[in-house]
């Protein structure tokens, strides 16, 4: 808040703004988002990169609507090449926009583009869209433009065995361990569940097809055998649900636990994530058996 009420109340020069800036994209505030959005609107071409820039430090990938709106507007070339490296940055991120309509958004960027630089970033946002219209895109391309081989083809590689993980979600669907995308580091599949989480930087996803719109209630499955429990948060569409570690009698006794309800307007493919917040030194947050997502209401 301190930083925010700095940022607000600062009329000096625009290398003390643009650091405020870089500063308030890190606190994932509601307030601290709108002021990021309105220096977008700045006639200092400075602040412009400093907010696009700041942008792709945001928790979840909320800013992206806003950065799709700069870029088509945006007549510096320079700065709509971070705006795009910003979107592609929160591109796998919880949302509640599905990956098609971005995908949709940087195919029609590309296409738009005559400026080499822009296409590729373009292009490399892109890798990070993990829906089939994506693949369809790379896989065309690398057939088109023989020059873009070496960005497509190992897009296609890793898209499709992306593609290959995801769940379909139904009325009631269990994210199982072995799909789930685990940052590289000491996690692991262990028994079943997913364990050795020591760090707040571990973080594990599931990249998730939704039939459906609607509600859906997100249950884990945790044990916890020690002392001092953490806390994490599930990042499911536009919804942050905190929730404290549960005790259990050991290891292997599980308990499935509501974290909370997610509320989508769309189908499509959409990112589940579990981040760790609190772990007590030389401890671990927990054994994720699974989640279940069931869907609740329209």
């Amino acid at each position: 808040r301190d930083v925010l009420q700095a940022y607000g109340t600062n009329s000096g020069s625009d290398d003390v703004r643009s650091a405020l800036l870089r500063i308030l994209g890190k606190l994932g505030s509601p307030e601290s988002l709108a002021s990021l959005i309105k220096a977008l609107e700045s006639t200092s071409s400075q602040i412009r990169t400093a907010a696009a820039i700041a942008l792709a430090d945001w928790p979840t990938a909320q800013p992206i609507a806003a950065l799709e709106a700069f870029v088509v507007k945006e007549k510096d070339p320079f700065i709509r090449k971070n705006a795009i490296n910003s979107i592609g940055s929160l591109a796998p991120l919880a949302n509640d926009a599905p990956q098609e309509e971005i995908a949709q958004s940087l195919i029609t960027a590309y296409a738009g583009s005559k400026d080499n630089i822009e296409q590729t970033a373009v292009l490399t946002a892109l890798t990070r869209v993990t829906e089939p219209s994506t693949l369809a895109f790379f896989q065309e391309l690398s057939g088109k433009e023989p020059r873009r081989k070496p960005i497509a083809d190992p897009a296609v590689k890793n898209l499709t065995a992306a593609l290959a993980k995801v769940t379909t979600v139904a009325d009631s669907t269990t994210l199982a361990p072995a799909n789930a995308d685990r940052t590289p580091g000491p996690l692991a599949v262990n028994a079943g569940a997913i364990a050795n989480w020591f760090g707040l930087g571990d973080h594990v996803s599931w990249l998730v097809k939704l039939d459906q719109p609607g509600e859906y209630e997100v249950q884990v499955s945790q044990s916890y055998a020690g002392q001092k429990p953490g806390v994490y948060s599930v990042m499911f569409g536009s919804s942050t649900m905190p929730k404290s570690v549960e005790k259990t009698s050991s290891a292997s006794d599980f308990r499935s636990i509501s974290a909370g309800r997610a509320r989508f307007s769309k189908a499509g493919h959409y990112r589940l994530w579990i981040r760790p917040q609190q772990i007590a030194p030389g401890d671990q947050l927990m054994r994720l058996k699974e989640v279940t997502l069931t869907r609740t209401g329209s």
